[in-house]
């Protein structure tokens, strides 16, 4: 386990970089001249955030678009945080050098648009693992494309991949995530697992040449509540 960083910046904020190296650090910016109030603040958010640490220990994570951005730095955390976590992606995602423990994580490739890879992907995790208990979306494309500019028109093909991959990818991982939940014991809370899909604020503020990338997400935004509707009976929880 490595250390905490606690950085202290009294009357301004703070930008720190490169911290990926530690395990778990905090950032305090307080506007404040009284020393033992800020230190009283970060003893309170280190206790709170000491209690999140291992709160996932034992649970098992699919997460799709793991190779990198959003998808790996979720990844990353479930481990950290002590899920046992499986890093999809179409490539398979390098992970030696993230300084994980190798037997609580699975890298594997994955085109979340087809059903036999999705089928497979989640069989090996379930035969590595034992089940999936959360299922979270970041597989994802974007294209910068005017519905009609000077180059012509928004080519078909464009729009379909994005749907296919973004919309469709997102409800085909759901859905048999799902299926492997449905069969979870649920907790005392009557839980068997949670999704989480991925949208963007583009579903509701989609900026020029964003067509294809807006309507994918604004998808994603729409299907989840019936998704969770539907799922709510097996004590699945799904959130956007």
């Amino acid at each position: 386990m490595r250390v905490w960083v606690i950085w202290l910046e009294v009357g301004r904020h703070v930008v720190i970089n490169n911290l990926s190296r530690f395990d778990r650090f905090v950032v305090v910016s307080i506007r404040s001249n009284l020393p033992h109030l800020v230190m009283s603040y970060t003893i309170k958010l280190i206790q709170q955030i000491d209690r999140m640490s291992g709160k996932f220990a034992g649970a098992v994570a699919v997460v799709t678009g793991a190779a990198q951005g959003l998808g790996l730095a979720t990844a990353v955390r479930l481990a950290r945080q002590g899920a046992k976590v499986a890093f999809l992606d179409l490539k398979t995602p390098v992970v030696g050098s993230l300084g994980l423990d190798s037997k609580n994580i699975l890298p594997l490739s994955c085109d979340v648009t087809d059903e036999q890879q999705v089928q497979a992907a989640l069989g090996a995790v379930v035969n590595q693992f034992g089940t999936v208990n959360f299922a979270v979306n970041c597989a994802g494309i974007a294209v910068a494309v005017k519905t009609l500019s000077k180059k012509g028109v928004h080519p078909l093909a464009q729009f379909q991949k994005v749907l296919t991959i973004n919309t469709v990818g997102t409800f085909n991982v759901a859905r048999l995530s799902a299926e492997i939940m449905s069969k979870n014991t649920p907790d005392k809370d009557g839980d068997r697992g949670v999704i989480v899909n991925t949208a963007s604020v583009a579903a509701f503020d989609g900026q020029i040449g964003q067509a294809a990338y807006a309507a994918s997400k604004g998808a994603v935004a729409a299907m989840t509540l019936p998704l969770a509707r539907d799922l709510a009976p097996f004590g699945i929880r799904v959130n956007t």
